[in-house]
Order: C-alpha cells, then sequence, then structure tokens
C-alpha cells in the first residue's frame, strides 16, 4: 500500500502516459498551458482558478515548462491535502460569503464532482459525521477537524 505522498504502480503508470501524450517529441517538458487538460484527463476537475495559480508558478519558475517529476508533484499535492490548513483554505474558497460554514448540499455537491469525485455514500458519511448539530450546515471547525484525523490516520 503506498503511503500519504506516494502512488501506487497502477497511478505512476496513469501519469507517465498522460504526459507522453503531452510530450510526443519525448523532449521530457510539456507546457504549463497543458497542465489543466493533463489533469481533466486524470479525471480531475479543478477550478480554472487553482490551475491558473499551479500554471501561473511554473512560468515564473521554469521558463513555461514542467518536466515528469514535476507533473507528479503536481498531481500529488491537488488529489491529497497535507495539512489542516490545506484543508482550511479549501473550505474557505467554497465559502463564498464568508459565514464560516458551507451548507450540506453544497458540500456534497463538491465532494462529489471536484478533486478525487467520492461516491454519493462516500460524500453522505463524511456530512453525516461532520453536521455535529443536524442543520445541514458544516462549519469549518468540525470540518477542518475531521479531515485532519482522516489525513492523519
Amino acid at each position: 500500500m503506498a503511503l500519504p505522498n506516494e502512488l501506487d504502480e497502477e497511478k505512476i503508470t496513469e501519469l507517465k502516459e498522460v504526459f507522453a501524450v503531452h510530450d510526443p517529441d519525448g523532449q521530457g517538458m510539456v507546457k504549463a498551458s497543458e497542465l489543466g487538460e493533463m489533469l481533466t484527463k486524470l479525471g480531475l476537475e479543478l477550478f480554472p482558478e487553482e490551475v491558473e495559480d499551479i500554471t501561473f508558478d511554473i512560468e515564473k519558475n521554469a521558463e513555461g515548462v514542467f518536466d515528469y517529476n514535476e507533473f507528479e508533484a503536481i498531481y500529488i499535492k491537488v488529489t491529497k491535502p497535507q495539512t489542516e490548513d490545506d484543508v482550511m483554505q479549501a473550505f474557505k474558497f467554497f465559502d463564498k460569503d464568508k459565514l464560516g460554514f458551507i451548507m450540506a448540499d453544497d458540500l456534497k455537491n463538491i465532494l462529489m464532482n471536484i478533486g478525487e469525485k467520492m461516491t454519493e455514500k462516500e460524500a453522505d458519511e463524511l456530512i453525516k459525521t461532520a453536521d455535529l448539530n443536524y442543520d445541514g450546515k458544516i462549519d469549518y471547525m468540525n470540518f477542518v477537524g475531521l479531515m485532519a484525523s482522516e489525513l492523519n490516520s
């Protein structure tokens, strides 16, 4: 079994195949502008702003291209939140009105349609655990605490 920051052989093979499609000349480099399409091929649906942030960093630091190792690191970063702060930042991104909570239905939609998609059952179970007072509102701190315990297990 892979550790949280490691990928299994099947995923590595899939990443290499997607990378190779976007590196037809075998130069070992892909343009930052192709990252969004590559992640979509891997089943990830990031917001355009998220892809722009990543590609901006690539363009700023590496002349607008990235190699396979960087691609793998990007994939790990966008699929596996590593800290409570990462979870908190993601939560705040979806709390447009800055109320300190997300409605359970909105969170369910996010969990089922963005990033590594959950099944409806998985999303319902997570929301049931996170909605401590059963009001349909998922509080930042409850959710971050829950996700932190999941990340550490």
